[in-house]
C-alpha cells in the first residue's frame, strides 16, 4: 500500500508539473482523504475492533465469545486467551473418581486380613509331593546316598544372610545333626556348633518346632504330622536354649534386634 501512494504521488508531481499545478495539489489531498479513511475504517471494508483492553487488532468479521458475547480478534478469540470471566475452571474427571473411589472404600473399610489357618496333615502331605517333584529337578547333594535312602527338602537359610533357599537330598538315615552339617557345608556357612558360647545352628519344620540334633531324620518322617519327603525345613543361627522358631520371632520383636523373619 505505502509503495502504491509512493508511486502515485511521485507520477502525480510530474504530471502537475507540466500541467497546472492545481492538478497535483487536488490529487494529492485525494490520496491524502483515501488514507485517513482507511485509517478511520470509514472507507473501504467494514473492520472490528478487538474488546480486548491494549489489544488494537482488527477483523473483517466478528468473532463473538459464546460465554461474555465481546469481540475479539483472532489472537484472543478463546476466552482463555483474553482472559474471559464467564470461564468457569476445568473440573479433571480423574480427580472426582478417585474421590469417589476413595469413599466407597471407606464406606466398606473392613479387615479382610486372611487368618492363616492350620494345615491337615493330608494338605501338608499334598503340597510335599507337589514340593518334590520340583526338588528333585534341581536338588544336589552327597552322590554316595543311594536313591532309595534319599529324603529331598527345601531349606531355608539363615535370614540375615539373605540367600535363596537351597534344594537338597539327605540320607533318611543320618541324624538332624548331620542335616545341619551337610547344609552348612553345601552353602558354605559358618558351623561353630561344637564351639561353646556361639550361636548354634538350628533346624526348624515350618510350625516353629525345633528338630533335635541327635534324632534320624526318618524318626520325624515317620512320625503321625510332622515331615514329609519334600517339606520345606528352616535352618537359623540361635542361641543353645532356643528349641521353638517362635520364640526366636518374639524375642526379635522384644529386643528389635532382627527384623522379621518372612519367610517365601
Amino acid at each position: 500500500m505505502r509503495r502504491w501512494l509512493v508511486r502515485s504521488i511521485t507520477v502525480l508531481k510530474i504530471f502537475g508539473s507540466q500541467h497546472d499545478g492545481h492538478v497535483e495539489d487536488h490529487a494529492t489531498s485525494r490520496i491524502k482523504l483515501f488514507v485517513l479513511g482507511r485509517r478511520s475504517g470509514t472507507i473501504g471494508e467494514k473492520s472490528y475492533n478487538c474488546d480486548l483492553v491494549g489489544c488494537r487488532k482488527t477483523e473483517l468479521s466478528q468473532i463473538i465469545c459464546p460465554l461474555c458475547d465481546k469481540n475479539f480478534c483472532l489472537g484472543h478469540r478463546h476466552p482463555a486467551d483474553h482472559s474471559c470471566d464467564k470461564l468457569e475452571p476445568p473440573v479433571h474427571k480423574m480427580t472426582k473418581t478417585s474421590e469417589h473411589v476413595a469413599e466407597i472404600l471407606q464406606k466398606s473399610k473392613v479387615d479382610k486380613t486372611p487368618r492363616k489357618k492350620k494345615l491337615t496333615k493330608k494338605a501338608k502331605e499334598t503340597a510335599a509331593k507337589v514340593n518334590l517333584m520340583r526338588l528333585k529337578m534341581k536338588a544336589t547333594g552327597s552322590k554316595s546316598i543311594p536313591d532309595s535312602e534319599r529324603l529331598y527338602f527345601n531349606f531355608y537359610l539363615p535370614f540375615k544372610l539373605k540367600l535363596e533357599p537351597k534344594a537338597l537330598f539327605v540320607s533318611r538315615l543320618w541324624s538332624v545333626g548331620r542335616v545341619i552339617d551337610a547344609v552348612a557345608m553345601e552353602t558354605n556357612l559358618r558351623n561353630e556348633n561344637n564351639v561353646v558360647g556361639s550361636k548354634k545352628l538350628k533346624l526348624f519344620d515350618t510350625e516353629g518346632a525345633v528338630l533335635m540334633a541327635d534324632r534320624t531324620v526318618a524318626c520325624y518322617v515317620c512320625e503321625e504330622d510332622a515331615l514329609f519327603n519334600g517339606s520345606d525345613l528352616i535352618l537359623e543361627y540361635v542361641d543353645e536354649n532356643i528349641n521353638n522358631f517362635l520364640t526366636l520371632c518374639l524375642k526379635a520383636i522384644l529386643t528389635q534386634s532382627v527384623p522379621t523373619t518372612k519367610r517365601k
